[in-house]
């Protein structure tokens, strides 16, 4: 079944494009084209991630399994560009003192 979704737009068309214009539609030929402005404005309303229902657990990004069916134990890749950051300790700002250890 296909739901219905209702979006609200507030953009500029106008008949030349000048600088600070690149995100206005133009106006070609005395003719207003709504279909790049309903294109953008439904994938803007579209989830990121869309699933069957609302308590749907979804699929694991890694091997696939269907989560509502049955668990994995996959974990996401460490990005060593970013493994630094792990290390990290950041002092209790009600308590004064560092975390540690």
């Amino acid at each position: 079944m296909l739901g219905l979704a209702s979006v609200t737009v507030n953009e500029r068309f106008i008949d030349e494009r000048g600088p600070g214009d690149e995100e206005t539609y133009l106006i070609e030929h005395n003719f207003v084209d709504l279909a790049p402005l309903t294109h953008d404005a439904i994938l803007l309303e579209l989830p990121l991630a869309p699933l069957c229902r609302s308590d749907c657990q979804g699929l694991c990004l890694y091997c696939g399994i269907d989560r509502n069916e049955a668990t994995c134990e996959c974990q996401a890749p460490i990005d060593r560009r970013w493994a630094t950051l792990d290390g990290l300790q950041f002092a209790d700002p009600e308590s004064e003192e560092s975390n540690e250890t």
